[in-house]
């Protein structure tokens, strides 16, 4: 292993090699191939630690294991094509061939049945060093570099301050081994303007309408900020999709239905297509000439929420909320008024992976993973 430390790429036109180990702490697994000066190369390799239910298999269970996990790691590589396994428990050997009595190897040895017919080969033990060393050092790191703390903050901000699973999840697109889900929290835990501006949630969510595909139904609403910037804007209309969560913001300086009227047709309609139903409540800038006209004429329903019960609209409620959560945080001490930060912190929005739906509305739309700051997989 030490002469090769640096991974080969793969040759499908070639037979590959699995070695795999166990022992009582851990397993481990080389995938490897003979090069054309008859030099054997690694292409990968991997280890795990025993989780305490494995702790209790007997050795043949655990070096069946290591075999069952490896090929199953590397079924992209192995299925369909020609490879031998290479494990230093003779009782493997014949476990192809004779049947066994335990039904815990009984299950392994069908599902194995996928990958074809293979060869596994016994090899002694005290020539079995190059992959019997993994499986023995299943020691999880129980710290994070100064870099890869900065790196997971610098992505916490651009996702406009998301939650650690958020971050954990867009970190797991990027890289082959993410910190833990825990791990980040900590570090998300020492962020100042999170730590000023976190709130506590109580009521359990609520059951909203659904649709079907994208921009199906939207909900629309509007957002007062409190305070009016240097161009004269104090408000935000927020329109969100239904089925991918994709949400689009626009600074006002009035709340009329000219300005409504005019974000639909340019920023909704015109960009991705009219919807077969608009979601509001009963404001006068949803509910006017303007926008019946505009709505009419696009063929378009608007649904409208019931008078004095804003959770009626609790999608585009819950998109307000989050986007001014995001400003808020994200404009602490940089002397930047909020309009000028609106666009950012939605583009953040709709980069934000969705745990429901395991996926961030851009990925939704677009079917590629937004490029972010992030560390890409070796």
């Amino acid at each position: 292993m030490e002469r090769n430390c640096t991974l080969a790429y793969p040759d499908f036109k070639k037979p590959f090699v699995v070695y795999t180990d166990a022992s009582g702490d851990g397993l481990g697994g080389l995938l490897c191939q003979v090069d054309t000066e008859g030099n054997e190369k690694i292409i990968k390799c991997i280890s795990r630690s025993l989780t305490p239910a494995e702790k209790n298999y007997g050795i043949t269970e655990l070096e069946c294991l290591a075999i069952f996990w490896s090929l199953n790691k590397w079924k992209y590589y192995l299925q369909g094509r020609e490879f031998k396994v290479v494990t230093d428990h003779k009782a493997l050997k014949w476990l192809q061939e004779t049947k066994s009595e335990n039904t815990r190897l009984t299950r392994w040895k069908l599902q194995l049945q996928e990958f074809g017919s293979f060869e596994i080969v016994y090899r002694e033990g005290e020539n079995h060093g190059n992959v019997d060393c993994p499986s023995r050092l299943p020691v999880d790191l129980n710290a994070i570099t100064r870099d890869m703390n900065e790196h997971i903050l610098k992505i916490h901000q651009e996702l406009g301050h998301a939650g650690s699973q958020v971050v954990w999840q867009h970190l797991k697109r990027k890289m082959e081994s993410p910190p833990s889900d825990n791990k980040i929290k900590q570090i998300l835990d020492e962020c100042e303007n999170c730590m000023r501006f976190r709130v506590a949630r109580t009521q359990p969510a609520k059951i909203r309408g659904i649709a079907l595909y994208p921009w199906e139904k939207i909900a629309i609403d509007t957002l007062d900020m409190g305070s009016v910037t240097s161009e004269g804007n104090r408000y935000v209309i927020v329109a969100i999709d239904y089925f991918s969560k994709w949400v689009i913001c626009q600074a006002i300086k009035e709340k009329t239905g000219k300005n409504i009227k005019e974000f639909l047709e340019n920023k909704v309609f015109n960009e991705f297509g009219r919807p077969n139903v608009l979601v509001s409540d009963n404001g006068t800038e949803f509910v006017n000439k303007e926008v019946k006209n505009l709505l009419r004429k696009h063929e378009v329903r608007q649904s409208l929420c019931s008078p004095y019960h804003p959770q009626s609209n609790g999608l585009a409620e819950r998109a307000n909320r989050t986007i001014l959560e995001k400003l808020t945080k994200t404009l602490w001490n940089t002397g930047k008024e909020w309009d000028q930060e609106l666009q950012k912190t939605a583009f953040a929005h709709r980069c934000c992976i969705i745990r429901e739906l395991k996926a961030s509305p851009y990925e939704i739309l677009f079917s590629i993973v937004p490029n972010l700051t992030g560390k890409e997989k070796s």
